[in-house]
């Protein structure tokens, strides 16, 4: 997420006001080789309610990676969730049927909290989701990208708990650049996992090919690639699993 050639592991969680211990995680490459550093408090992209299914993406194109995370529980009369994790913290001497007797003849167990939308700009990330339409108390559990008229303009799935799926397409008034990559794998296996995709003539965060990371959810496997003002053309580099590296040049932006 840093255009520095080294991946970075988001880890979604529970942090909601009675979950204080809880946190999600940003895991970053430390200086020692071979170990990691959690940066979610720094950057503050730690806490978002019940957090489910996230995605790094670029959806103004400017260059860098922001963040969509999921955020919700099955809203109803169900309480399973609840045991799971609320009884856990109760003391053993308490039973089931004495902690429900507390609450209301008509309870309702959902999370109520709201997504989030962490936008990076200046090197920070800033939760911007009720501003741009995005914080809504849905019970979202599942995040994919697609983009089902090849415009570059990845439209964001939102599954739910209830079974509805919500489509957020974004708006944006700035016109930057893109670049999209499709990949198809000859030798092994056509979908290349783990394939790796940079730019060579512009810094920009490496791709790392796994349409399937996730909660439940399977993306659109093309990569799409932010420019910002860069007008091209672009020179790309694909490490194959295979360990072979292939250099393509002089692709035209706003394409796959």
């Amino acid at each position: 997420i840093e255009a520095t050639g080294k991946q970075h592991l988001y880890v979604t969680n529970f942090s909601t006001s009675l979950w204080k211990y809880g946190t999600n995680y940003l895991w970053s490459p430390a200086d020692k080789p071979g170990e990691l550093k959690n940066i979610a408090t720094t950057t503050d992209t730690g806490r978002c309610g019940f957090a489910w299914g996230a995605k790094f993406f670029d959806p103004d194109h400017d260059g860098n990676l922001d963040l969509f995370v999921a955020s919700g529980m099955r809203t109803g009369k169900d309480p399973a969730w609840y045991l799971v994790t609320i009884f856990r913290m109760v003391p053993r001497f308490l039973d089931k049927d004495f902690v429900l007797a507390g609450f209301p003849p008509d309870p309702d167990f959902g999370a109520h909290t709201r997504n989030c939308f962490f936008w990076k700009k200046d090197g920070k990330y800033v939760d911007i989701a009720d501003q741009i339409g995005l914080g809504h108390d849905v019970d979202s559990h599942t995040v994919a990208l697609i983009d089902p008229d090849n415009s570059g303009r990845q439209i964001i799935l939102v599954g739910t708990f209830n079974g509805l799926i919500r489509a957020y397409r974004p708006v944006i008034k700035e016109n930057n650049n893109w670049l999209g990559i499709e990949l198809v794998g000859t030798a092994g296996s056509r979908d290349p996992l783990g394939a790796k995709v940079s730019l060579l003539n512009l810094k920009a965060p490496e791709k790392v090919h796994y349409p399937s990371n996730g909660v439940a959810v399977q993306h659109d496997p093309r990569e799409v690639f932010g420019l910002g003002k860069f007008a091209g053309p672009v020179d790309v580099a694909v490490e194959w699993p295979s360990g072979a590296r292939q250099v393509v040049r002089d692709l035209k932006p706003n394409t796959y």
